[in-house]
């Protein structure tokens, strides 16, 4: 099962004694967490009233949201609840989600506070999964809001599990998740389908604008610096279907050369001639298929030069064992069937193979174990150092 988790004002409720806690069981420099904690305490709220700020409000805890460094630090205190998980995985009181047949089982993933956990639908995981968010609440002051939480089960779950989970846990049961970091969780059979939200955005956007009140100038940028930004977050990750692309592409051109009452305007030059750069007769526009893969090719490039990354691993333990990503092929796959991922990554190999502009970074952290009474629900919390790396998606 996986369950994502909603933590109630995760930001305002983080504690700074235990924020200065983890820093320096992480080995960072005295001065350094000085610097930060000053950054973090020397904070201060007025209320505005009529024009006029009235009263000083002086916090006790939390980060300020919107500011650079808050999402990092708040990072650093979801190690605790990264390690805890990762110790009960390697005792064997969870169990994650298997990636692949000869591959390792992934138990969380975790981006700021946006969290996903996998574990067995068993009434025993459970509570040891429970006992591991209690641990991390009480110490840095978070509490799970229940109301916004779901837990998503697997068809092979069964009946009697299921509500016994439900009921301990009082958390509601969803039938899929349905986004995670603002991506489809299921791409499912129909790639068309589960990227419609993008079209509709794009529409929309478009019916906001005045066509009669821009100029050709307007036009361009907005276009440009607007509507081709849309799909980029998907397209970086996604391999979105050809006919999706032209359906963008064909909006956009709608826009252009304008519409009338009955009908369309003419298009006085194809959208190949306007994607050209202006330099070549066009207006630089993008093709929305061409620049999928060059993004796409960025996700090749990555697990060419970090395959001992997350996602390094578990694609080589599940599309090419014997391989490398450049080598790869589909008839290397063995009793595996081809995916929208494998799908994703193996399309622009060629030209992941030629461009080094992507860049990566890779930070150096430090990871903590907590002891097996941490999961189980004793007493006597005990960390433990360990070096590790961590990938930056």
């Amino acid at each position: 099962m996986a369950v994502k988790l909603d933590m109630s004002k995760a930001y305002d409720r983080v504690e700074w004694n235990f924020l200065e806690a983890i820093m320096c069981r992480m080995g960072f420099a005295t001065k350094w967490i000085h610097l930060m904690r000053m950054c973090v305490t020397t904070v201060s709220y007025a209320v505005v009233i009529n024009g006029s700020p009235c009263g000083h409000i002086i916090p006790k805890r939390g980060l300020r949201q919107g500011d650079t460094i808050s999402p990092y630090l708040f990072l650093i205190c979801a190690e605790a609840l990264s390690a805890l998980l990762s110790t009960g995985t390697e005792v064997g009181l969870l169990t994650g989600v298997p990636t692949s047949r000869r591959g390792s089982r992934l138990s969380h993933l975790f981006f700021a506070d946006d969290s996903l956990l996998f574990c067995r639908a068993t009434i025993e995981q459970w509570n040891c999964l429970t006992n591991a968010l209690k641990a991390y609440e009480d110490a840095l002051g978070q509490r799970l809001n229940n109301v916004k939480t779901s837990i998503y089960f697997s068809k092979n779950t069964s009946l009697v599990d299921r509500e016994a989970i439900l009921a301990a846990s009082g958390i509601p049961a969803s039938q899929s998740i349905d986004a995670y970091l603002g991506l489809p969780s299921m791409v499912g059979k129909s790639r068309t389908t589960a990227f419609r939200g993008v079209i509709d955005k794009v529409w929309k956007r478009l019916q906001d604008w005045k066509i009669k009140f821009l100029s050709r100038v307007g036009k361009e940028i907005l276009l440009k610096a607007v509507i081709q930004a849309i799909p980029l977050y998907c397209m970086s990750v996604f391999l979105f279907p050809k006919g999706l692309c032209r359906e963008i592409n064909s909006l956009m051109k709608k826009f252009w050369w304008g519409n009338q009452a009955n009908g369309s305007r003419v298009h006085w030059m194809n959208w190949e001639t306007m994607g050209r750069s202006k330099n070549s007769g066009g207006m630089g526009f993008r093709d929305f298929h061409s620049f999928n893969k060059a993004l796409l090719a960025k996700q090749c490039w990555r697990l060419w030069q970090y395959p001992e990354s997350l996602i390094g691993q578990i694609m080589k333990a599940k599309y090419f064992p014997n391989t490398t990503i450049l080598d790869a092929q589909l008839a290397d796959l063995i009793e595996e069937k081809r995916s929208s991922a494998w799908g994703c990554s193996y399309s622009p190999v060629s030209v992941a193979a030629s461009d080094h502009y992507c860049s990566h970074r890779i930070s150096h952290c430090y990871c903590y174990e907590w002891t097996k009474s941490d999961l189980s629900g004793g007493t006597g919390s005990t960390l433990v150092g360990s070096t590790g790396w961590v990938v930056e998606a």
